[in-house]
């Protein structure tokens, strides 16, 4: 009989232990969800993930466009009407390596520790650096009229998904 009252002792012992630690858990859940209502990390989350993809992608892009400009057949720029990189004048080939290295930037400005803003910068400045681009070949005389159009388009699909990435991240802390 002793035996059998020292298993009940146990087992009450380890009941107020699990309902303790469940309680203590619950607890912690709740304020997690207080802490978050606030404004912590959730608020971000969809809109950082997006800079962060699209920092990656961009940071691809520049380093794919520098390859294609210099080892390449220059094949972006003359699908814009533009001729191959080694023909474009002096300020034309620095204005092509800025736009291959405001990719890696935006890749960099991607992962910082002030990323929120610095990502966002970054993105707009690959944007802004694109289609300014374009438009200075059309400028230049080369007819780059869809080439100004598909850099257009491109930066409102991306602006729109950070549009959307924002008002998601919204939605999630509700």
């Amino acid at each position: 009989m002793p035996q059998q009252k020292k298993q009940q002792q146990r087992h009450y012992v380890a009941a107020t232990t699990t309902m303790k630690s469940k309680n203590t858990v619950l607890k912690m859940a709740e304020k997690d969800k207080s802490n978050d209502d606030e404004g912590s990390t959730t608020t971000t989350t969809n809109l950082q993930d997006f800079r962060t993809l699209m920092g990656s992608l961009y940071g691809v892009a520049g380093v794919a466009h520098l390859a294609d400009l210099t080892v390449g057949d220059s094949a972006l720029l003359t699908a814009a009407g533009a001729p191959v990189f080694t023909d474009l004048s002096v300020p034309g080939q620095a204005y092509a390596l800025l736009w291959c290295m405001s990719g890696p930037m935006a890749f960099v400005a991607s992962r910082g520790a002030a990323a929120a803003t610095a990502a966002d910068f970054g993105l707009v400045l690959y944007g802004v650096i694109e289609v300014l681009g374009a438009v200075l070949l059309k400028v230049n005389g080369y007819p780059s009229d869809l080439a100004v159009i598909n850099a257009v388009v491109v930066q409102v699909v991306v602006a729109a998904s950070w549009i959307y990435s924002s008002s998601s991240s919204s939605r999630d802390e509700k």
